[in-house]
């Protein structure tokens, strides 16, 4: 069973981490080699970013059990990255470590995760100076604590940027192929495999043809660009999970898998299963552990009981003999007083031993041992008898009073048992151990991007950036689909998903009209922008002679077709169908929404125009609907505006 990311697994992690907006809310250290950041996503939600140093990094959907108190490092992470905007994160070539780099406003810090080995994370300021480590340690080159410049460690070869030349000579310097690309190009035993087996070349190989050093560079070419647009599986054996992957790997043909529709979300749930089996055993200890304790209890509050009882009745029983016995005692005791001034101890004690019921003389206590009615005693002789019985039934009343309250607090031991027990370890675990996943929708693909269902029911999408453009090309177009495009340099990559059927005009010109709203036009306050869809097999990455497509954009080859659109959007609320807002053109929108608004470029601001659309929605809405309009998040809302400003026009 997989026990720890590799560099490769990061290089996947890292690039969907990329894509997202994200800020720092708090820092938890739960143990000496975990840290979670608790992240804020720019579309609204919180999630948890985990590092299990020397292990893994993901971001996780669970609800974890933080520390009571937080440790010193979380404390000084907390004092500089509280509410730090999360602005890039990056692997370091191709070792196991990560560096986020946040912006606060004293500045840039980077936060570097070191998942290698024993592992560590490191806090450092813009100039790289170390402000923070989890883990102080001397190395022979270089050296883990404060105040000083902190130094990765020595790179490893990048098997990504080795030439085929390189990459024949590292072979034969391993006398191996499969080791090669294990060890000094890191990519480890599970992705060296892979690489021989997708480059039909034997894994023993002690050397390669310049032939065979191509096919590999061109395999790991298509691994990399797998790991960067990752199709995620958990395998199986039977019923238990072994390897969790960024993509569908040779070597695990005809294994049971489980697809993502993320690499992170596959992550969280192998490696959490791991974390929950833990916590089950931690909380089945934790549970007997307790359980003793109170059965321990119950049994000293128990012989409390049986001691005070005997004290009960054996003061009453003292005081009621010395009073059967009142004269003879009384006569004894004044006695042993007067000679007490002309005789010593030893000389009473002599005496006494022939008088009936007299066991000893304690002259240290200034008391006589006496045995009458087969009980044994003490009585002072500085008081009378009457005062020693009085002291007797003192004590027997008490120790009643102490046996009341024995027996309230052996009643709640008793109950805090029962409900002990009656809970069990499984609820315990629930109560007080276990990682919980918070109760989420399960979101659909398309909502990680721009999208709205057509007028005529068809579904249209939108990437967010270069990367997302990205995503949803290579990903998600399909053979009967439309591509559509803003003629502007910073528009989405939109797609008209077609389902198998016919796309007609009025879907074409709704997605056009998407298109040209979600691009950098609506920021210049622009009125109309022409727009131009084709079909996927005109849409290509691969460039002519001498050009160069940068990342988010394509080469369209044959006719356009366009269209003038004009830029103007509605958002609207479903109120039975998740999720409850989208935006997109009018006409779609007053088809699928009870109610809605529309907006047109302006200089409003994001957060402004979100609460004042809420605010309209939530006062044109009936009032069995007030309720459920009132629960919308304002980050839904405001993650489906287009960027720029806003005018606020009229609402249904």
């Amino acid at each position: 069973m997989k026990s720890e990311m590799s560099s490769f697994d990061l290089m996947a992690v890292v690039g969907e981490l990329k894509t997202m907006d994200l800020r720092i809310k708090k820092i938890f250290q739960p143990s000496p080699t975990e840290l979670r950041i608790q992240v804020r996503l720019r579309e609204g939600g919180t999630k948890n970013l985990l590092a299990e140093i020397g292990r893994a990094l993901y971001l996780s959907d669970h609800a974890l059990p933080s520390p009571r108190f937080p440790s010193n490092f979380a404390m000084t992470l907390r004092k500089h990255l509280s509410n730090a905007v999360v602005k890039e994160i990056r692997q370091a070539g191709f070792d196991r470590i990560v560096e986020l780099v946040a912006g606060t406003r004293e500045g840039d810090f980077r936060l570097v995760f070191e998942l290698f080995g024993e592992g560590n994370v490191v806090l450092t300021d813009e100039e790289g100076v170390i402000k923070a480590v989890m883990r102080p340690k001397r190395f022979k080159h270089r050296e883990l604590i404060g105040r000083e410049r902190y130094r990765p460690p020595p790179q490893r070869q990048n098997p990504f940027d080795t030439a085929p030349q390189a990459l024949a000579e590292t072979v034969e310097g391993y006398g191996s192929l499969v080791k090669a690309l294990a060890s000094p190009l890191g990519l480890g035993g599970l992705y060296a495999e892979e690489v021989c087996l997708r480059a039909g070349i034997q894994k023993d190989a002690s050397k390669i043809s310049p032939e065979e050093a191509e096919r590999i560079e061109a395999v790991l070419k298509e691994l990399k660009e797998e790991a960067l647009h990752p199709a995620p599986v958990i395998v199986y054996e039977g019923e238990q999970p072994i390897d969790v992957t960024p993509t569908r790997l040779k070597v695990y043909e005809g294994r049971r898998t489980k697809a993502f529709q993320s690499f992170n979300e596959a992550l969280d749930e192998f490696f959490t299963k791991e974390v929950v089996d833990k916590a089950a055993e931690e909380a089945e200890a934790r549970y007997r552990e307790v359980l003793v304790s109170l059965n321990m209890r119950l049994r000293e509050q128990a012989k409390a009981i049986a001691r005070f009882n005997r004290e009960i009745k054996r003061g009453r029983l003292i005081g009621d003999i010395i009073y059967r016995n009142f004269e003879r005692l009384q006569s004894i005791m004044d006695i042993v007083s007067k000679a007490r001034k002309t005789h010593s101890a030893k000389e009473i004690d002599e005496k006494i031993k022939g008088v009936e019921g007299v066991t000893g003389y304690l002259p240290r206590e200034n008391a006589l041992l006496v045995r009458l009615e087969g009980v044994e005693f003490k009585l002072d002789l500085s008081i009378p008898a009457s005062k020693n019985a009085d002291h007797y039934y003192s004590r027997s009343k008490k120790a009643r009073e102490k046996l009341k309250g024995a027996r309230a607090a052996a009643e709640k031991t008793r109950a805090r048992i029962a409900e002990h027990v009656e809970r069990g370890a499984e609820d315990f675990q629930m109560a007080e151990r276990a990682p919980v996943r918070k109760k989420t929708r399960q979101k659909r693909w398309y909502e990680r991007f721009r999208w709205f269902i057509s007028s005529e029911g068809f579904l249209v999408v939108a990437g967010r950036d270069a990367s997302s453009n990205e995503v949803v090309v290579k990903r998600h177009m399909e053979k009967k689909d439309l591509f559509v495009h803003a003629d502007i340099h910073g528009a989405p990559a939109v797609i008209i998903k077609s389902g198998g059927r016919d796309i007609p005009e009025k879907t074409i010109e709704e997605a056009c009209q998407f298109a040209a709203s979600n691009s950098t036009a609506w920021k210049s306050n622009a009125a109309f922008l022409d727009v131009y869809w084709v079909r996927p097999e005109q849409v290509s990455k691969t460039p002519e002679s001498g050009e160069y497509v940068a990342k988010g954009a394509f080469i369209i080859r044959g006719k356009r077709n366009y269209r003038r659109s004009k830029l103007e959007l509605a958002l609207g609320v479903r109120l039975d169908e998740e999720p409850p807002v989208m935006a997109g053109p009018p006409s779609a929108i007053a088809r699928h929404c009870n109610y809605h608004v529309i907006i047109r470029p302006g200089d409003m601001k994001s957060k402004e125009a979100a609460l004042k659309i809420k605010e309209l929605i939530h006062s044109k809405a009936a009032e069995e609907h007030k309720k459920a309009v009132g629960k919308i998040n304002i980050d839904e809302i405001q993650k489906s505006l287009p960027t720029g400003g806003y005018t606020i026009g009229e609402e249904r």
